[in-house]
């Protein structure tokens, strides 16, 4: 077997290669197992023993050599193996990690750049230097390129691009290494003189390569020119038009095979289609041959585009073929999820099989996620972020907790990861004593010191003792970092890499197993250590890492890393990238995602060139990948069995349809021979099922509508010590009461939770007791100096964090500056001024409780209550309805106690906002009728009196919220019991 040949799409690729190959040589064993097999990826390697197996019917075989020849993606460069005798004398291949390391440290040296930026660039540095080496260029070459034809940042690139022009070879020979595509294509050089001098005498066949590298077409002319030389190209369609290979555009499915054609110095009609034997191909039937048609008609260039004619195999192409529009990325799963579950059921006991096919990664997950529901668990080619696994995750929350001076939130998620050895129970109890709420002060000492018994006197001493050695596990697992990002000085990355495994291995370590046998185990396990090792291989050149930097330029460094099963997954089911499934052909293929920028992919933007940059240096434009793309989906579209899909709306921006769509489109109706606007679209003719399946897979059914909650306690349950703020909470929600003093339902403090409102209210009310709490007779001249001072006393603890520093601060001086002026002017008509004055008065069955901010007695021996505001004062229109009750009441109850008039009640606005307060009098009830405020408590206490009644009827419900806002609470910490949010249709 001698030649040029081609396998038509929609025809098994490998299997129809294992068939000819065990046909020409599988007579003789030894000369079967005498052919170097060159396919393009070590996948394809793999699955071309699979079809020599299937081909020989199980028999046991002496497999040819098979080789991967790589492509587009680094990770599949490999050097033949045939060549090694040639490329001995080459240096090594530098690893892609110690090369983006090495890279990095070069641009961290030109500054104003951080480590883990200085990875993304060094990285983006790596592709291009690949491929300027793919195309045999010579960075030097960057010179000859004229600044002033190009934008003025040019001359900036071309400096900063000295990084590979100058410094990056002469650093290479230091280490006697090579970049792996220069190796590649020096050993591809070596392999082909030494064939021009020494042809081999056995065969050597090239397959399913598309010749998109240079290198690569180069070798596939030497095999041609080999006396048993052979070259399988991949869906080359023999039927198009001579004239059609002269104007085929760069986006054209086959513009790639016409590009390696010229180069190979061939022509399409010399191309033969590769047989078995001499009959016609079995392969192709009516509808894979319709297909092809189908597309070659849609895809034809306009200038020789024609009607279709009657008997034009196009016409049989739609069978089989389906497009599905959803509205969203989860829509579009849930339907190819549906769509291979159905396949599995429609060929139970048959060898058919079935796969999605998709650059997008995330539809890919999704999918999985979705066939899970049905205990399916499916290849996917690409595997699964290593970053995403569980040793990923927990590596990455070990940095994050350590080096964020463990921080609540990212040590909760630290101890709840379940490779962390943690006690569930004293997770509870860490995080109820110190994590929750105002966040505890950094590192160690900080943990330690929130779980002091002074901080929880009330707490359980077992609670504490599982929070206290639960603390001090986390500290000794976390010691190797700690005491490295102690000081903030730099470290080496392999002393923070050994750091970092040291402490993750601590904190994974139980009674029973050690910590490295948790977290190295299975496939994921073997994948971390596989890439730190790596790491650590490659690490010793990259230093001065800062703490802060590290968890970041981990994260970097493995981001590209992936994992992938070696066994357990569904034997007819695959997730493919467009370049695995090239050379498959399965019985059913799910084309998912084809939105334009997905499939085909947006053209990749190059950080360091533009378009007539990269034209004059000799790099190819990025459209050139548009047309590969369109190869491999007209592939893909060959199988006996094809759904499109693709959703309209992804992440709330609409999609626009791949643009191979819309010409199938067009080209289907003139198919079916539809001719309106309003015809319906061909491809969606079988669509329907799918959306309503995918629409009923997670519908409930009707909603039966439930009540909000509205409970009835027994009356002798009800009535307990009430104060007047939960008088109003009461009146707003009953719920809200019923859950809070008759449960007694608490609501944790959020994790880790920052300084609000509440806590700047405390602290003012805290300044102004002591200041006033500290007078005595005449008003002092100091008096804002008193303040002062009492104020960076009480904030103190607090002014390390940035929002007090830069608002609370600030504003309370401004305040102190109101409220001195303000109290200097009506000092002298006080005999006396108590700050939090606590008062109880028994009203109906229950005691009322009060604690007073002001209580002030005048000179004329009357009352003036007042309530300090640290937010807005009450609206004069609920005021006049005498909302809220608290001011009133607690007049009242002092009228009760003190047997004193009450002649005024004032709300002071304290938060430091317009002039820095405000006084507003509260006394107003009863529609804008102005009362004293003796008349007013009188009022509220009447209001209460009657409330407790209403309550005494033991049917009477504690409604949730029954009056709209503002009397209904703004805030609640019972909304979600209450299901408010539900009923109403509000947002959280």
């Amino acid at each position: 077997m001698r030649g040029l040949f081609t396998i038509t799409a929609g025809t098994p690729f490998l299997d129809r290669l294992a068939e000819g190959l065990l046909r020409e040589y599988g007579g003789d064993p030894a000369l079967l197992s005498s052919v170097r097999l060159y396919l393009p990826t070590r996948r394809a390697c793999q699955a071309m023993a699979d079809a020599f197996l299937r081909a020989s019917d199980g028999r046991p075989l002496l497999l040819p050599s098979l080789q991967p020849l790589g492509d587009i993606d680094p990770e599949d460069w490999h050097e033949p193996a045939s060549a090694a005798s040639a490329s001995a004398s080459l240096p090594p291949g530098i690893s892609q990690t110690r090369r983006q390391l090495l890279l990095a440290k070069l641009v961290l040296a030109k500054g104003g750049t951080t480590p883990d930026q200085a990875l993304k660039l060094a990285q983006a540095l790596g592709q291009w230097l690949d491929q300027v080496q793919i195309h045999d260029l010579d960075p030097a070459d960057l010179e000859n390129l004229v600044p002033d034809e190009y934008a003025g940042h040019w001359a900036e690139t071309l400096k900063f691009l000295e990084i590979v022009t100058q410094n990056w070879p002469d650093i290479l020979t230091s280490l006697g290494v090579m970049d792996p595509v220069e190796r590649r294509r020096a050993i591809i050089d070596k392999q082909i003189q030494a064939w021009a001098t020494s042809p081999p005498e056995t065969p050597v066949v090239a397959a399913g390569s598309t010749g998109s590298l240079p290198s690569t077409a180069a070798l596939m002319k030497a095999i041609l020119e080999l006396p048993q030389g052979s070259v399988v190209l991949p869906g080359l369609d023999i039927e198009l038009p001579p004239e059609a290979w002269e104007i085929l555009p760069d986006g054209h499915p086959q513009r790639g095979l016409g590009v390696l054609l010229a180069s190979l110095e061939r022509t399409p009609d010399s191309v033969a289609r590769f047989s078995t034997n001499d009959e016609p191909d079995r392969h192709l039937d009516r509808r894979t041959d319709g297909r092809s048609a189908l597309l070659r008609h849609a895809l034809m260039p306009a200038d020789l585009s024609a009607p279709l004619e009657d008997g034009d195999p196009a016409q049989s192409g739609l069978d089989g073929l389906v497009e599905v529009v959803t509205a969203g990325p989860e829509a579009e799963a849930r339907v190819i999820a549906l769509r291979l579950r159905e396949f599995l059921a429609a060929s139970i006991g048959s060898a058919q099989t079935a796969a999605l096919i998709t650059p997008d990664r995330s539809l890919a997950r999704r999918v999985t996620a979705e066939l899970r529901r049905w205990r399916i668990d499916i290849d996917d080619s690409a595997g699964e972020p290593l970053a995403e696994t569980a040793p990923g995750i927990f590596l990455r929350l070990v940095t994050e907790a350590a080096l964020s001076g463990l921080a609540p939130v990212p040590l909760l998620a630290l101890l709840k990861h379940p490779l962390a050895a943690a006690d569930g129970e004293a997770v509870a109890a860490l995080e109820t004593l110190a994590l929750r709420g105002l966040r505890p002060a950094p590192g160690a000492e900080g943990l330690l010191q929130a779980l002091a018994p002074v901080q929880h006197p009330n707490a359980a001493p077992e609670k504490r003792a599982a929070a206290e050695s639960l603390a001090q596990k986390v500290i000794d697992a976390l010691e190797p970092l700690l005491s490295l990002a102690d000081g903030g000085a730099a470290a080496g990355l392999d002393a923070w890499l050994t750091a970092h495994v040291e402490a993750a291995e601590a904190l994974a370590a139980t009674v029973e197993d050690d910590g490295a046998a948790r977290l190295w185990a299975e496939e994921s396990g073997e994948a971390a250590a596989s890439a730190i090792d790596g790491l650590l291989t490659a690490a010793a050149e990259f230093t001065d890492v800062r703490a802060r930097d590290y968890p970041a330029v981990f994260e970097e460094l493995i981001a590209s890393a992936t994992v992938r099963p070696r066994y357990g997954k569904h034997p007819r089911l695959a997730i493919l990238g467009p370049l695995e499934a090239r050379l498959q052909c399965p019985d059913l293929a799910i084309l998912g995602g084809l939105v334009e920028g997905t499939w085909p992919p947006e053209p990749a933007r190059d950080p360091w060139m533009g378009r007539p940059m990269r034209k004059d240096f000799g790099l190819p434009l990025p459209e050139w990948r548009i047309g590969l793309a369109a190869h491999d989906f007209c592939q893909a579209m060959a199988a006996p069995q094809v759904m499109m899909t693709h959703a309209e709306r992804v992440a709330g921006a609409p999609t626009v349809a791949s643009r191979w769509l819309g010409r199938l489109e067009l080209t289907a109706r003139q198919v079916r021979g539809l001719t309106g606007p309003k015809d319906p679209n061909p491809l969606h003719q079988n669509a329907a099922q799918w959306l309503t399946w995918q629409e009923m897979l997670d519908d409930a059914g009707p909603a039966t509508p439930i009540p909000l909650p509205s409970y009835a306690p027994p009356v002798e349950a009800r009535f307990t010590d009430l104060s007047v703020t939960g008088v109003e909470r009461w009146v707003g929600d009953p719920y809200g009461h019923y859950a809070a003093a008759i449960l007694k339902l608490r609501a944790l403090d959020p994790v880790d939770q920052p300084a609000d409102a509440s806590d700047r209210g405390s602290l003012l009310h805290e300044v102004l007791h002591r200041f006033i709490r500290g007078l005595s007779g005449a008003w002092p001249d100091d008096a804002r100096e008193r303040l002062e001072t009492i104020g960076r006393e009480v904030f103190a603890p607090w002014l390390d964090r940035p929002n007090v520093q830069a608002f609370w601060w600030p504003r309370f001086l401004k305040m102190a500056d109101w409220f001195v002026q303000h109290e200097a002017e009506r000092w002298p008509s006080l005999t006396s001024a108590k700050t939090e004055t606590g008062l109880r008065q028994a009203i109906g069955n229950i005691s009322l409780s009060a604690r007073v901010d002001r209580l002030d007695q005048l000179t004329d021996g009357s009352l003036a209550i007042i309530d300090y505001k640290s937010g807005a004062l009450p609206e004069t229109a609920l005021i006049e309805q005498g909302w809220p009750p608290q001011l009133p009441l607690e007049a009242a109850m002092a009228a009760r106690e003190l047997n004193m008039e009450v002649a005024k009640i004032e709300a002071w606005a304290v938060g430091g906002g317009g002039d820095g307060g405000s006084v507003r009098d509260v006394t107003y009830y009863r529609r804008k009728q102005m009362a004293s405020a003796a008349d007013a408590g009188e009022a509220a206490w009447d209001g209460l009196d009657r409330l407790l009644t209403q309550f005494s009827d033991p049917a009477m419900p504690y409604l949730a919220e029954p009056r709209p806002a503002p009397i209904a609470p703004r805030y609640s910490d019972y909304r979600h019991l209450a299901r408010i949010n539900q009923e109403g249709g509000g947002d959280e």
